[in-house]
């Protein structure tokens, strides 16, 4: 009997949805085709019901028992948990990317630059790398240096991603510069400095980027990569034009630029939220994390509240993205972008509308974010 009860009244509800869409039922609030109700209509919950986490009981006119109580909230903790791990993966996968570059590769500034001169293989575990190709990309934190500039050289190809993974711009053949190359000039949230002349312009909406691109032809491979790159890349503060970085074979060393699947994940996105302005995130995922413990401006505690022990669920969170992302429902991934334009739909498609299983799912597979991948018929395989 566990669960039948709860099954069949979400059943029911489900049915009967379906049946008055399918029936042609009336939107208007003065068009009642089934008459009057009174309070006998009212369909109450039942004093006893047994879920998956247990029975739950009710008395004194529907007041739950102090178990009940607990059961409850603890499951609405992990619910919580499980919606925010999938709410932020985005901003997670990102997180995770500029981090590793400053941790791993020892970068110690948005100027230094990481180029896999000798292609990828297994120490560079990025999602939807592949070992055919020399990729450069660098960290960059708008709230450390301000305005940034990436110049980039004729012939690149390439995107940049704010911190909640959401598409800033391409560079090369299908950016502004079309394939010419140019002065790129990321402004931080709210700048209201004075904009020079000569620059592609792009507003980001965090102060975390990240800058990738490819190298193709005459780029050649190891020392020949690096000096290439060194010659015709850089990334410097708009007020430090003059500032150089060092150039990193990011092949000869291991990196982790995955998010974890522990609960470490959650200690990552307070530092999200922390760095970040408020502005990046909705009210809604800010008052999910709140009731975990995650608060900007506030200490992040996760054994404060034994209900936020939900947090150590590891299991059920990554696995459901794993699941959204290798047999989702829909068998397309579409919108591809599904965070582009910050409103978890395509930047192709402003008006259009996606599910949590579609932004998780975009996120589990594809190392960055552009609109030229918002295409029903995309393969999962697509390389970045």
């Amino acid at each position: 009997m566990k669960n039948r009860l709860f099954a069949t009244t979400f059943s029911t509800l489900i049915l009967s949805a379906i049946s008055a869409t399918a029936g042609g039922l009336s939107t208007s609030l003065f068009n009642n085709p089934n008459g009057a109700q009174t309070s006998s209509d009212f369909a109450s919950a039942p004093e006893q019901l047994d879920t998956r986490f247990g029975r739950l009981e009710f008395s004194g006119g529907g007041f739950p028992t102090p178990e009940t109580t607990e059961k409850l909230y603890y499951e609405m903790d992990l619910q919580r948990a499980t919606q925010a791990f999938m709410d932020f993966f985005p901003h997670l996968s990102l997180y995770t990317i500029v981090r590793s570059q400053a941790r791993d590769l020892g970068f110690s500034s948005a100027s230094d630059i990481g180029v896999t001169a000798d292609f990828m293989n297994a120490n560079q575990p990025y999602l939807t790398g592949n070992n055919s190709t020399i990729y450069a990309f660098a960290s960059i934190d708008l709230k450390e240096d301000g305005p940034t500039v990436v110049d980039i050289p004729p012939g690149m190809y390439g995107t940049a991603n704010d911190a909640a993974f959401r598409y800033l711009t391409d560079f090369g053949t299908t950016g502004p510069d079309k394939g010419e190359g140019g002065k790129f000039l990321f402004t931080p949230p709210g700048y209201e400095g004075e904009i020079p002349e000569g620059y592609y312009v792009q507003p980001s909406n965090g102060y975390w980027i990240w800058a990738m691109m490819r190298g193709f032809g005459e780029v050649g491979t190891v020392d020949q990569a690096l000096d290439w790159f060194k010659e015709r890349l850089k990334v410097y503060p708009l007020n430090n034009p003059d500032r150089i970085g060092k150039f990193v074979n990011a092949s000869a060393m291991g990196m982790n630029p995955l998010p974890p699947e522990d609960a470490s994940a959650f200690a990552m996105i307070d530092q999200i939220v922390q760095h970040e302005p408020a502005s990046l995130f909705d009210a809604e995922q800010l008052g999910k994390l709140a009731t975990l413990g995650i608060e900007k401006g506030k200490p992040f505690s996760p054994d404060a509240h034994a209900g936020r022990k939900s947090l150590k669920k590891r299991p059920r969170k990554a696995l459901l993205c794993r699941e959204l992302s290798y047999m989702p429902r829909a068998r397309t991934i579409s919108p591809i972008g599904a965070t582009a334009n910050g409103k978890r739909c395509s930047s192709a498609t402003p008006n259009s509308s996606v599910t949590v299983g579609q932004m998780t799912s975009t996120h589990v597979h594809f190392g960055t974010i552009r609109p030229s991948w918002s295409h029903p018929n995309l393969s999962a395989r697509r390389r970045v």
